[in-house]
């Protein structure tokens, strides 16, 4: 057996460990989480129809879940370009993102029989599979070592934090594809030598399609620029021909989906006020996120940049350019007000995890001679993962018996909260949705309610417009002609009520 062989087979082992930890922990998931929810509504191109169907200014919506589960499905029959035109036109109406993840998890949707709360991994297998071996041979070019390129992806592949990253339905790890896609064709062409004009029109087009994934693309668009500035500076007619190349790129994604540019501008206009104490959350936030990443990697490397900065000094210099600037801009425009503020963390910093995970493989990687310490780094680096198997999802389903609820009467109709409800319902199952204030102005649902002889009652006092005092109100109105009962259930956000009727 070669060294090569076994170094392959070892990288294999790893992406495969990797994939399990994600697998096992997919199959765990109960219900949708917020975000996921919406995605799937867009994935559909019918976001926006939702947001319009959804009760406001004090109207209820009484239809059978069927008519909600709807707006999860895509329409049969439309073509690719139509549907892409239908997802987009929608995102560009109800949300802030770029279409090109939620075309992709249409097409992942409509070859599986079912959504689940696991589509969001299905959605991900691919590019996790694809990311984890571009991380490879990135962290080789970059390293100058294969094994720590081993070691290098396997901390990305055992990091908690990437792991969230894979298994929700969102555009966060085709955004870490498109990063590490993207630094390994640049690498190639700049240690090659080679940019003719087929080389830069493919470099235009991941830089493109990475864009389309995400706006945080621009972040490492910026550390790729810096990056050939830096090792072409003395060839000023090459730095203006990527630059040209780069420029044509975003014209183009903003020519195909022009309302990145309104888009943005409405981001921008969500900063909140700055306060002295959420400025200290948002820096405190900042550095666990990024230390807890891997735990004795960030110790260790920590202690190699205070005393043994020799050690990392034959390191390939754009890894800390690709590792900083992509750092910068994430926490740039969260630390300065512009991000909201859980906008920090796992998925957010998906396209500097690979990097970071490299920084941390060439500090590990200088007691990796020693066998104890070797052992003692692997079990250290695993462990995280293996006890967020155990860790509780934060997302419940809801209780069983609301499928034997003959109505469900729900408080809310939010875009991010009620399809966790409604898609574990029966097509046939009656719903009447609107704010607790709706309920009680139009008692006229409770006719509905008794001729069923009861049903559910799911209650959200936290969401827009609602309370306690509202929800006790309701409770009291159906006390007067229902047995209340409440439901024990472990989502902490929506209370669950079984109604019987007292006659």
């Amino acid at each position: 057996m070669t060294a090569n062989f076994r170094l392959w087979a070892v990288l294999v082992l790893v992406v495969a460990c990797g994939f399990a930890l994600r697998t096992h922990k997919a199959l765990q998931i109960e219900n949708y989480p917020h975000d996921d929810q919406i995605s799937y509504l867009a994935a559909s191109g019918k976001l926006d129809d939702y947001v319009r169907f959804m009760p406001v200014d004090g109207q209820l919506r009484v239809a059978p879940a069927a008519e909600w589960q709807a707006f999860a499905r895509a329409d049969n029959g439309l073509g690719p370009v139509q549907s892409v035109r239908e997802i987009s036109q929608s995102l560009q109406q109800q949300d802030i993102h770029p279409p090109l993840y939620f075309v992709w998890l249409r097409g992942v949707v409509s070859v599986l029989p079912d959504l689940s709360p696991v589509t969001g991994w299905f959605s991900n297998a691919l590019f996790y599979l694809a990311t984890a071996f571009l991380l490879f041979l990135v962290a080789r070019r970059l390293l100058r070592n294969p094994l720590a390129a081993v070691l290098a992806t396997g901390i990305w592949c055992s990091g908690v934090a990437a792991i969230e990253t894979s298994i929700v339905a969102r555009h966060y790890e085709i955004l870490a594809f498109f990063t590490l896609a993207s630094t390994l064709y640049l690498l190639r062409l700049l240690d090659t030598g080679k940019a003719g004009l087929l080389a830069l029109l493919g470099y235009g087009v991941i830089a493109m399609l990475g864009f389309l994934a995400n706006y945080q693309f621009l972040y490492h668009l910026g550390a790729l620029s810096l990056v050939i500035l830096l090792a072409e500076y003395r060839r000023p007619a090459r730095v203006l021909l990527f630059a040209a190349v780069t420029l044509l790129a975003l014209g183009a994604a903003l020519a195909l989906y022009p309302a990145l540019l309104q888009q943005s501008t409405e981001v921008a206009g969500w900063s909140p006020a700055v306060t002295w104490p959420d400025l200290q959350f948002r820096i405190k936030n900042t550095l666990e996120e990024v230390l807890k990443f891997c735990v004795i990697g960030s110790l260790l490397l920590i202690f190699v940049v205070a005393k043994r900065r020799d050690a990392l000094r034959q390191l390939d210099q754009r890894l800390w350019t690709l590792l900083v600037i992509n750092l910068l801009g994430v926490a740039g425009v969260y630390l300065a007000f512009i991000a909201p503020r859980h906008a920090m963390g796992d998925r957010y910093l998906a396209a500097f995890w690979p990097f970071l995970s490299m920084a941390l493989a060439a500090a590990l990687f200088t007691v990796w001679q020693n066998k104890w310490w070797r052992v003692v780094v692997i079990l250290l680096i695993l462990a995280p993962a293996l006890a967020y198997l155990k860790k509780p999802f934060k997302h419940p389903a809801p209780p069983e018996e609301i499928q034997a609820a003959p109505v469900v009467i729900a408080d809310f109709a939010d875009r991010g909260v009620w399809p966790s409800i409604f898609l574990h319902l029966k097509p046939e199952q009656a719903t009447v949705a609107g704010s607790q204030a709706a309920l009680l102005a139009q008692p006229a649902w409770i006719d509905t309610l008794a001729a069923a002889g009861g049903g559910m009652y799911c209650s959200a006092a936290g969401l827009n417009g609602n309370s306690q005092a509202q929800q006790q109100q309701v409770l009291d109105l159906l006390g007067e002609t229902f047995t209340v009962e409440p439901v024990r259930s472990k989502n902490r956000g929506i209370r669950f009520f079984r109604l019987r009727s007292k006659s």
